[in-house]
């Protein structure tokens, strides 16, 4: 949807702009989608940890736009020296951070383990909408507001929400002297793999 909504606008620059300057143009239309204030507070605080095959996680909010609130998870390796590399964990419509600890579909707790294991560090919050941000959509199932209801504004602005939280999330990773932040992966499926082209 959000794409349609990007061609849609370039192709009205299209009879007036040359090559160059569409993408120039395109270009700023995307960095303007995805701009936020960086100087808004991200209130980041650690509200608990637990440990699951071997690894502590620390569980993590910090503040969105809008009056909300961004949970996430994140572990660092419990051998080899910091500031570790690390991976974003994206994951799909319906899903939320906790996938990446089970083995239902993605055996996103294999890979968890595997990246842990080989030295990074990794992260994964709930999108919009998703896990214990269901409240901020009336606890509508996003996979129904998506495919059911076909909310393609809602679901546009949930992307964008979510691209933003991960900016942010990686905001707070650069307060952190355990994370090397010159090294960040993504690793996402569904639309966790749409976010990556963002």
């Amino acid at each position: 949807m959000r794409r349609l909504f990007i061609a849609v606008i370039l192709c009205g620059f299209a009879g007036t702009a040359s090559a160059k300057e569409l993408s120039s143009q395109a270009y700023g239309l995307l960095k303007s989608i995805y701009s936020y204030d960086k100087t808004f507070p991200l209130n980041t605080r650690v509200v608990g940890s637990f440990n699951h095959n071997g690894n502590t996680f620390e569980k993590i909010v910090f503040d969105s736009f809008h009056n909300g609130n961004v949970p996430g998870i994140i572990a660092t390796p419990n051998q080899g020296k910091a500031p570790f590399p690390i991976a974003l964990l994206l994951h799909g419509v319906g899903g939320n951070k906790s996938q990446w600890l089970g083995h239902e579909f993605t055996h996103g707790g294999e890979l968890t383990a595997i990246l842990l294991e080989q030295g990074f560090a990794v992260l994964a919050l709930d999108a919009q909408y998703h896990g214990d941000r269901a409240v901020y959509n009336d606890y509508v199932d996003p996979g129904e507001m998506v495919f059911v209801k076909g909310w393609g504004v809602r679901y546009a602005n949930m992307l964008t929400q979510s691209v933003v939280d991960y900016r942010r999330a990686i905001d707070y990773l650069t307060t952190r002297e355990d994370i090397d932040t010159s090294r960040i992966g993504l690793i996402g499926y569904s639309m966790g793999g749409i976010w990556r082209s963002y």
